[in-house]
């Protein structure tokens, strides 16, 4: 099944994109077997580099769905995180934080959490490529608790593996 909700990722039919990237992001919360199955994609197709293929598109909402299933994948493990980390997300999805599309700051902020949460290195390459000063400029313009909520604990991740 999973194969073939990646093939969708490249229909030429936006909505048709946007439900897979949900759908993958939905199969891979569920547990840490069923995110490493979405990483494995279809074939010749690498998953997270198909998602991450879309972090540039005009689509908001495309955007926004592929930060989902790329959260749901990294939230599980440290091996995963770093797969999510190699497929060259950053720091080009740190720009989601300025779109104009609540949502996909707020997705954004999610995912750079769920990212940090996993090992002082990767919170060590979060702040390298910009998040923290990113996160930062998204809570200093945002307003309502609960889009600040996200980046608050994102940036709590990475100062927890800190020594001052």
């Amino acid at each position: 099944m999973v194969p073939m909700i990646v093939s969708c990722l490249e229909d030429s039919n936006p909505g048709l994109r946007r439900v897979a990237a949900s759908a993958l992001g939905d199969i891979a919360k569920h547990s840490i077997s069923l995110a490493e199955s979405v990483t494995k994609g279809s074939g010749n197709s690498n998953t997270i580099s198909l998602l991450a293929s879309y972090l540039n598109d005009s689509d908001s909402r495309l955007k926004r769905k592929v930060c989902y299933a790329l959260s749901m994948i990294s939230k599980h493990s440290t091996e995963l995180a770093e797969m999510v980390v190699d497929g060259d997300v950053f720091p080009g999805i740190l720009t989601g934080l300025k779109d104009a599309d609540m949502a996909l700051q707020k997705q954004v902020a999610v995912m750079i959490g769920e990212i940090a949460g996993q090992s002082p290195e990767l919170g060590q390459f979060l702040l390298n490529s910009g998040a923290v000063a990113a996160l930062a400029e998204y809570l200093n313009t945002v307003e309502g608790a609960t889009n600040k909520l996200p980046a608050l604990q994102a940036l709590g991740c990475i100062a927890g593996y800190s020594d001052t």
